[in-house]
C-alpha cells in the first residue's frame, strides 16, 4: 500500500490475487540459475553481434528494471522456440535500506511475479486500507 499511496495520492488501491505457478521461471528455485546463466550469453551476444549496449538499469532514476524485463523477455521466447512455454517469472527485488546495521534483509525487498498467461489468475480482490494499519 505504501508504493500504491505513493503514486497515486488520492486513490491508492491494492489488488490481492490467486496465482497458479504453472510453466514459471521461478527463482526463488536455484535450478533454474544454470540454464539461465546459458541464456544469458546467449542475449549478450545478440547485442554485441549488432554493436547494441544492452538496456541499463538506474535504481537512483527509475524503479524500472529494463535490463530484466528485456532478458526475461528473450529468455522466454527462447525456451518457447524450444518447445517450452514459460507462463510466469516469479523473482526477488532487493531495494530499500538494511533493516538494521549489516542486515542482509531490506525494508522494501519483495517477489514480483509476471504473468504471461492471464489464465494462472484463479482470483482476485481489492484490498482495503485499515485505518491505523501499516501493511497491505
Amino acid at each position: 500500500m505504501q508504493w500504491a499511496t505513493q503514486q497515486h495520492p488520492q486513490h491508492p488501491a491494492v489488488i490481492r490475487a490467486t496465482i497458479q505457478l504453472e510453466n514459471c521461471i521461478d527463482l526463488l528455485d536455484i535450478k533454474w540459475f544454470p540454464p539461465l546463466k546459458i541464456v544469458y550469453n546467449s542475449f549478450r551476444e545478440g547485442y554485441q553481434r549488432f554493436e547494441r549496449p544492452l538496456p541499463k538499469q538506474n535504481p537512483t532514476l527509475s524503479k524500472a528494471h529494463r535490463l530484466d524485463c528485456a532478458f526475461f523477455n528473450y529468455a522466454t521466447e527462447l525456451l518457447r522456440s524450444q518447445g517450452q512455454e514459460m507462463e510466469a517469472i516469479r523473482a526477488i527485488f532487493v531495494e530499500g535500506e538494511n533493516m538494521f546495521p549489516s542486515s542482509a534483509i531490506f525494508d522494501l525487498a519483495h517477489i514480483q511475479i509476471a504473468v504471461k498467461n492471464t489464465a494462472l489468475i484463479k482470483g482476485n480482490c481489492s484490498t482495503q486500507r485499515k485505518q491505523g494499519f501499516q501493511g497491505v
